[in-house]
């Protein structure tokens, strides 16, 4: 009886350990795809990290990082480099539009460069922020330690590190076909598909990728993708700024819902940049929502609100830190998003005046209600005795204190009972 238990159960743990064995030769034969569309910041980083990971544990051939992206944060590109050069795994960059700034050093830093026709990589020279736009850093100690790290990657894997070099050193810029020209990637491809055929029988990291490779796409979490959306600095400085005037909002018409929307996009936008903001920016932000407040209840002609509005918008593009090193992105992403931050700024300012404008004119119109006996109105229908009457532009229903009022004839309104004006014929 033992003896078939054992048996029993030898044949239990053989049958699962030849699935498992199936499974591993299975995706022997496959690459895993993880694309970096956007941003490179703390969901990418994350992204790529749990997709490797994947990768080694299941057995995969190789990596294929699909690149589409202006930069990101130096940080994440650092730590993104790190984790290919630690991995056994063949790590393959293929750009499929764009790798601006840090995704230029992305694709460097894979064991394998490739790029679509007509994909453009370069503009990686570093750039700050001042009020007249995005400046180019023209410190020398800075741009030569990256364009040093820059050479650096690009010869580890056999490339042209003199023309990825000058990336850095004078914001060059070239498309794919320029790129193999100068020895900057390793392969042209169409696609994915035409990429596995190329890489096909090629020795990475001494070992040999098989051919007719398979690919199957890397599902990041849903917390990492939502960190991903965060992450953009254009989502995030315009959830700040949403935030702070839905504060404003609230704070001056309560009752309306307006802070919990406001303190929620506070946090996301807090959650996108993991707390790193400029306090300056913070000090301006409330400047600016005094002016608007303080321009509801002044006669300045607009004065303060414009100001405020203005002080706001410059509060948005200086809430987060996106000069280098804290943020490595080409000069034309930063006037971009300079340009959406502005724009969003003064059209939620706008809004936010007239809003409350129009919340106050109604309070205080609702104010004067205890005011209004004595008053003349004007009967629009025969009051026998309840009807309507026209006061101050508006319908109000009305009711006859004495006798029958014919329709045209003007009225005294004599009392307010609550929804309802009690009227009698003006003698």
């Amino acid at each position: 009886m033992k003896r078939r238990l054992l048996l029993f159960l030898f044949l239990i743990f053989l049958s699962l350990f030849s699935q498992s064995s199936s499974a591993i030769r299975d995706n022997d034969d496959r690459v895993l795809l993880i694309e970096i569309d956007g941003p490179i910041m703390g969901g990418s980083l994350e992204k790529v990290d749990k997709g490797i990971e994947k990768a080694e544990r299941e057995g995969f051939s190789a990596v294929i990082l699909v690149i589409n992206t202006n930069g990101g944060r130096v940080d994440s590109l650092f730590s993104m480099v790190e984790r290919i050069e630690r991995s056994d795994l063949p790590i393959i960059g293929f750009v499929d539009g764009r790798a601006f700034s840090a995704g230029a050093l992305l694709l460097e830093g894979c064991d394998v460069a490739c790029m679509a026709p007509h994909s453009v990589i370069g503009s990686a020279h570093p750039v700050s922020i001042s009020f007249s736009g995005s400046q180019p850093i023209e410190d020398e100690k800075t741009v030569n330690a990256l364009a040093k790290y820059a050479e650096s990657k690009a010869l580890a894997h056999g490339r042209n590190g003199d023309v990825v070099k000058s990336f850095v050193t004078e914001n060059l810029d070239l498309t794919s076909e320029e790129a193999m020209e100068l020895g900057v990637i390793d392969f042209i491809a169409e696609d994915v598909e035409d990429l596995l055929d190329k890489v096909g029988g090629s020795e990475v990291k001494g070992k040999v990728l098989p051919e007719g490779l398979a690919k199957e796409e890397y599902n990041a979490s849903f917390v990492t993708d939502i960190l991903d959306i965060l992450g953009d600095p254009t989502i995030a400085s315009i959830l700040l700024l949403v935030g702070v005037y839905a504060l404003i909002f609230g704070l001056v018409s309560p009752g309306y819902g307006a802070e919990i929307v406001g303190s929620v996009c506070l946090i996301l936008g807090l959650i996108g940049f993991g707390f790193d903001i400029n306090y300056l920016a913070l000090v301006l932000l409330a400047v600016g929502a005094i002016l608007i407040i303080l321009e509801l209840f002044t006669p300045s002609f607009g004065v303060l609100g414009i100001s405020g509005i203005i002080i706001m918008a410059l509060a948005g593009i200086f809430l987060i830190p996106l000069n280098y090193p804290d943020w490595y992105i080409s000069g034309a992403m930063v006037n971009e998003m300079i340009s959406s931050i502005v724009a969003v700024s003064f059209i939620l300012g706008v809004f936010l005046i007239f809003a409350l404008y129009k919340v106050i004119k109604a309070r205080n119109k609702r104010a004067v209600f205890s005011t209004i006996e004595g008053e003349e109105a004007e009967a629009i229908d025969d009051l026998n005795p309840a009807g309507f009457v026209m006061y101050d532009g508006e319908y109000w229903r009305a009711r006859s204190k004495k006798g029958e009022i014919k329709k045209g004839e003007k009225v005294i309104i004599v009392k307010k009972d609550r929804a309802e004006l009690i009227v009698e014929r003006k003698i």
